[in-house]
């Protein structure tokens, strides 16, 4: 993963809850062409079997993403994160503690439709209680758990509701990409706009674009946003 070592701007990609890196498959080829260094971590877990999902909480998610962080900073002068649903959640934590050059949060979750997720609160009552993992209509086929413990959404519901409340500490220059077909979360941009204390907030919504961001027909559209949000920083532009 750490070949080049002369490259000065790394980005840390950040699959979605009960996904894995393959939804950041193509666009880590992306930023790879463009000679950015890439680091995607599969959380703890995922991609292994669904039993490891009880054994795992919203903290060692947000550890995961702070080791490969601190692996990335060692080689990498400006770092950017980017992190898909979920991940655009542990993509703000991460930068509440550190110093990221821009935050890219594609469909991030803040606000889960279907009315399951509203039990997730209780969900700890009865932990072992499988739930399918939901979808937009027009998602492509994913290689992630179909279905997951109740217990692990009470942790994605803790970690929505600690990202709410470190919101304010989040300085870095932001992208918000979402999609008007989402079937699995209600658009977050006017959220994130009002508690964050970033000055630069970029946005880009694509009507018929579902949850999935990263791998349907319009991601190339999105890949070219990415790139000029990081290129537009790195050249002064937000100044």
């Amino acid at each position: 993963t750490y070949a080049v070592m002369d490259k000065k701007i790394g980005i840390l990609l950040i699959h979605g809850f009960a996904g894995t890196c393959k939804d950041m498959e193509s666009l880590r080829g992306f930023l790879e062409e463009h000679f950015f260094l890439v680091s995607c971590p599969t959380l703890k877990g995922h991609n292994s079997s669904v039993e490891d999902m009880l054994h795992t909480k919203y903290s060692d998610w947000i550890q995961d993403v702070e080791y490969a962080y601190q692996k990335l900073n060692q080689y990498c002068k400006n770092i950017y994160v980017c992190g898909l649903s979920m991940g655009g959640l542990l993509a703000f934590v991460l930068s509440a503690k550190h110093k990221i050059d821009g935050i890219i949060t594609l469909a991030p979750s803040f606000f889960i439709k279907g009315i399951k997720f509203k039990f997730a609160p209780l969900s700890f009552l009865f932990p072992k209680l499988m739930f399918p993992v939901g979808k937009s209509i027009d998602d492509p086929e994913t290689e992630g758990y179909k279905y997951v413990p109740a217990y692990s959404g009470h942790q994605l519901y803790r970690l929505i509701r600690y990202t709410k409340k470190i919101l304010k500490e989040i300085t870095s220059p932001i992208l918000i990409v979402q999609g008007g077909k989402d079937g699995m979360v209600f658009s977050p941009i006017s959220y994130i706009k009002k508690n964050v204390s970033s000055k630069i907030i970029k946005e880009l919504y694509l009507e018929d674009a579902p949850h999935i961001l990263t791998r349907i027909e319009k991601s190339p559209i999105i890949f070219d946003h990415i790139l000029k949000f990081i290129q537009d920083k790195e050249n002064g532009k937000f100044i």
